[in-house]
């Protein structure tokens, strides 16, 4: 079965388009809704007063992004909304780009991007008052799309902008290192992707990481209490505590950022959830669903290490996102077929009747 071809009206025909048409009714709603400053806003402000190598318990470079920022835009609710909202598109777009790397169809490729709309992490909390997640959801959604894109066609330079991913993952807030962890173990389980990774050049990966680290990983191991504390506190709670507490915080949280999504694909593709009776004429690329499915689980073994050995007993929902925000993408490649369903327009427009409403409730 062929698909029919694409309406010019469909977010599918130009994704970019109604990014940006999205971007401009974000910034607007925002800088011209309140000039109150959120807490994690004011705390910019603040910390952009001066440059530094890292900002007590955070790395450094939404800082010095929006120190950047600042220095066109003159620190204000515009400066600050422009540069969160850039990040919020920017990962809907290497979103986006991932899933085409992967093979995926333009349809499924929107479906899997657009669907971190229905993540309230990511479809309201971030617009609402997050500045270091965001840019670590960006960052996140950037490497997945660099890997892949390396996989897809090794090239030495492809190691370079993976480095530098990596490098400014890490410095943007410290549980990327659990992504980029679980991620590289992953990637390096499957033949064709470590076939990939080890191919010539893989040395700059390394090089440019540890480069790019290097200056904030000095001031870390110097202030390496003043770093720590108030997470480790913050993972192990102050009112319950114990492997009950960890892993209901665990559930709740892999909860609020995934039933929304999976309710909505429930109702959209219904009997379609297990069903191969819809033809699809591209498959994905067949490392996608191992390279996935390993990270996932890798990622969950390592939480459920934190509550067991570490004594962690608090999950943030905000936490958990980054890592989980790839399951949209995994569904997507484990059933192909959904392309074709009948009733998949419902998931296509179903987003930016979302984001219509957000913007107007904002």
């Amino acid at each position: 079965m062929t698909s029919p071809p694409l309406s010019a009206r469909s977010p599918i025909a130009h994704p970019l388009t109604w990014l940006l048409i999205w971007m401009v009714m974000q910034i607007l709603a925002r800088a011209l809704g309140s000039p109150a400053l959120e807490l994690d806003e004011a705390q910019q402000i603040v910390w952009t007063q001066q440059l530094a190598l890292g900002y007590g318990t955070q790395p450094p470079l939404y800082t010095w992004i929006q120190w950047g920022m600042n220095q066109v835009f003159g620190p204000s609710v515009w400066s600050l909304t422009i540069l969160k909202v850039s990040l919020l598109a920017l990962t809907y777009g290497f979103m986006w780009a991932a899933a085409r790397e992967l093979s995926l169809p333009p349809k499924p490729a929107w479906w899997a991007a657009a669907s971190l709309m229905w993540m309230p992490q990511m479809g309201w909390e971030s617009l609402r008052d997050l500045t270091h997640s965001v840019l670590l959801n960006c960052l996140v959604a950037a490497t997945l799309w660099l890997l892949a894109r390396q996989v897809q066609r090794p090239r030495p330079i492809g190691f370079v902008w993976l480095g530098i991913a990596l490098g400014l993952g890490m410095m943007s807030k410290y549980s990327f290192a659990l992504f980029a962890g679980a991620l590289m173990v992953a990637a390096l389980s499957v033949p064709a992707v470590r076939s990939a990774l080890l191919s010539r050049g893989w040395w700059w990966l390394p090089l440019i990481a540890g480069l790019l680290l290097l200056p904030h990983a000095l001031w870390l191991h110097e202030h390496w209490l003043e770093a720590s504390q108030g997470t480790l506190e913050k993972l192990h709670g102050q009112t319950e505590t114990g492997y009950g507490a960890g892993l209901f915080s665990l559930l709740k949280g892999i909860a609020s950022n995934l039933l929304l999504w999976g309710i909505v694909v429930a109702l959209v593709f219904g009997r379609g959830w297990r069903s191969s009776a819809i033809s699809t004429q591209r498959a994905p690329a067949n490392w996608a669903r191992p390279l996935l499915v390993r990270y996932l689980a890798l990622v969950l073994i390592s939480l459920l290490l934190m509550i067991f050995v570490a004594d962690a007993s608090q999950f943030r929902t905000r936490w958990l996102h980054p890592l989980l925000c790839v399951v949209p993408l995994l569904a997507f490649v484990w059933r192909p077929e959904w392309e074709n369903h009948p009733r998949g327009r419902g998931f296509t427009w179903g987003p930016v009747v979302l984001a219509v409403v957000r913007w107007a409730a904002a």
